[in-house]
């Protein structure tokens, strides 16, 4: 009876041994199922895109983001990055990422039909299980950046021409001068007034310049005031009479209806007419040249 009990104890002892085995692997089965959840959670919470990548350069884990830039039917987890992407420059540089064990970084250009697109890539090592190297690679789409980027160097390039032109003209008129000009009076006169001209378009030019800068900074402000189409579109014909008339253009302005007044900042307001009506003068130049400006109350 008492090796039966003994039995009985040992027995119950080893069932509560196994059974709390079992609870503390189940509740860490749950443990890891949730942290495994939450991660995916944030995973596609995330914008950019984002996957990572065994030794074999198969991916693993991506988020739905990245199937959203580049456009896949569904995350491409289990191909491999030449599979996924299609693209060799993708493969070298996550394989570069992987073969140097440190963070690496590049950018790529996709061409998917018509769009060009940019995108840059920070390849981070990672340590998978069982001590394998893998790697967590982040995408960014840059595309916009890039294209800005281009924006800024090509206005660069155009007002350095457009402040080239003007300041060559007086600088030659200027040497002239100089050089015995200044003892022809009609020859003396004309060079003023050329110089005259284009030191007021450099002016304009600058001018044009300082209010891009006021625009972008936070503290742009409107000057609204009460003022008639009519009036402005004329000052802003006066404005360019030198040129029309150089160009032998004509400039009409036609005006429907009484009341063309409105609320507006009458400066930038001019200034957008003013550069309209320049690059209609610039890129419409031939003899004969009409242009029409009309305005009405919509």
């Amino acid at each position: 009876m008492i090796f039966w009990i003994a039995g009985g104890l040992a027995a119950a002892a080893v069932l509560f041994f196994v059974w709390r085995r079992a609870g503390r692997r189940h509740r860490a089965v749950q443990v890891d199922a949730r942290e495994h959840f939450e991660a995916g959670e944030v995973l596609a919470s995330i914008p950019e895109g984002v996957f990572i990548v065994d030794p074999a350069m198969r991916i693993r884990l991506a988020n739905p983001g990245l199937a959203a830039m580049f456009q896949m039917d569904a995350p491409p987890v289990g191909l491999s990055v030449v599979e996924a992407f299609g693209q060799a420059a993708v493969h070298r540089l996550v394989q570069e990422g992987l073969a140097g064990g440190k963070p690496h970084r590049g950018e790529i250009v996709v061409e998917q039909g018509r769009t060009t697109r940019t995108f840059d890539l920070s390849i981070t090592p990672l340590e998978l299980s069982a001590g394998r190297p893998g790697a967590v690679v982040v995408v960014h789409n840059i595309t916009r950046i890039k294209n800005l980027e281009q924006v800024r160097r090509d206005f660069v390039a155009n007002v350095s021409h457009e402040l080239r032109t003007p300041l060559t003209i007086i600088n030659g008129y200027l040497e002239t001068l100089l050089d015995g000009g200044l003892d022809d009076r009609a020859m003396a006169t004309n060079a003023l007034g050329v110089m005259f001209k284009h030191a007021d378009r450099l002016k304009r030019l600058v001018d044009d310049l300082l209010t891009i800068s006021r625009a972008e900074s936070s503290t742009f402000r409107l000057e609204t005031e009460r003022l008639d189409l009519r009036e402005l579109l004329r000052r802003v014909v006066e404005q360019t009479d030198g040129l029309i008339r150089a160009q032998g253009a004509s400039v009409r302005i036609t005006a429907a209806g009484d009341d063309l007044t409105l609320e507006a900042d009458a400066l930038r307001l001019e200034q957008v007419f003013l550069n309209l009506l320049e690059n209609a003068l610039k890129y419409g130049n031939r003899p004969g040249l009409q242009i029409n400006l009309y305005v009405e109350r919509a």
